[in-house]
C-alpha cells in the first residue's frame, strides 16, 4: 500500500479510520509487513467492480476498481 492511495476520510461518515481493502491469496508472511488496522481482506474473489476501501467505523465502501493489483 501506497501513500498516494491513501484514502484520507469516509465519504459516508467521515471518520478517518479508513483501510484498504486487500483481495486475493495472501503470502504467508503478509502481515508481518502490513499494518492490521490499515488493510482489511475483501476475499479470493476478484469481481472487476471491486471497491477500494472500507471505513472501519461505518462499514461503508467504496472506490475504483484495483486494476490487477497484486499483493
Amino acid at each position: 500500500m501506497t501513500d498516494r492511495r491513501k484514502a484520507r476520510r469516509c465519504p459516508h461518515c467521515g471518520s478517518a479510520r479508513v483501510a484498504e481493502i486487500v483481495y486475493g491469496l495472501l503470502a504467508p508472511n503478509f502481515w508481518e509487513h502490513h499494518d492490521k488496522e490499515a488493510v482489511v481482506l475483501g476475499g479470493c474473489e476478484i469481481t472487476g467492480s471491486d471497491p477500494q476501501w472500507r471505513c472501519r467505523e461505518c462499514g461503508a465502501e467504496w472506490g475504483e476498481e484495483r486494476g490487477g493489483d497484486v499483493f
